[in-house]
């Protein structure tokens, strides 16, 4: 016969339960510092890239700030004027290097006597220069004569009358512009040494 009390309660392991439920919340515990960790990595890394971009941003901003001072300081008349120095000094260095004697050479051999020179003003360049002067001829015929023989000589280019004017003695003030570029300097030759003629006998005979 089976006789089994039937008011006794079942055993259950209690201690298997608590180790599992303390490992759970070890568990829980340890995601949740991580969790915290990371939020506070992230946090930290992305205010400092905050920090970066508002720091240059700041420095884009100085120095826009000090791109449009620097415009608002320059000077364009001053600007202007340094410019215009500077090329004037160029042409100072360009008219030193000028050949002044093979032009004025140049006007006198091909000046007829009827037409007279008055004023010449050039304007010096690196492949030239251009040349205003102002003549003055007793007759047309002569002025054109004195144009044609510029450009015969091959230096004097699109030589043209802007202006002419007829003065109370009835000669013709003309005004020239032409393209003018000087002779490059050859060397001198060397004269060749005269061969030494020996004496006839005729020659030192004589006395």
């Amino acid at each position: 016969m089976l006789r089994t009390n039937l008011a006794t309660r079942p055993f259950y392991n209690e201690r298997l339960v608590q180790w599992i439920l303390g490992l759970a919340a070890v568990l829980v515990l340890l995601f949740t510092a991580f969790n915290v960790s990371e939020y506070l990595r992230l946090s930290g890394r992305q205010g400092g890239l905050e920090a970066d971009a508002a720091r240059d941003e700041a420095a884009a901003q100085s120095l826009a700030a000090k791109a449009a001072d620097a415009r608002h300081r320059i000077d364009p008349k001053g600007l202007q004027r340094i410019s215009a120095q500077a090329l004037e000094a160029n042409g100072i260095i360009d008219a030193r290097t000028f050949s002044w004697t093979a032009l004025f050479d140049d006007i006198e051999a091909t000046l007829p006597p009827t037409v007279m020179l008055t004023s010449i003003t050039p304007k010096i360049g690196e492949d030239g220069a251009t040349i205003s002067f102002v003549v003055v001829g007793k007759t047309v015929e002569a002025i054109d004569t004195f144009i044609e023989k510029l450009e015969a000589t091959g230096r004097f280019k699109g030589v043209q009358a802007a202006t002419e004017v007829v003065n109370e003695d009835g000669s013709y003030e003309t005004l020239l512009n032409a393209r003018y570029t000087a002779p490059s300097a050859a060397p001198a030759a060397t004269p060749a040494a005269a061969p030494a003629t020996p004496a006839g006998p005729g020659r030192q005979g004589a006395r």
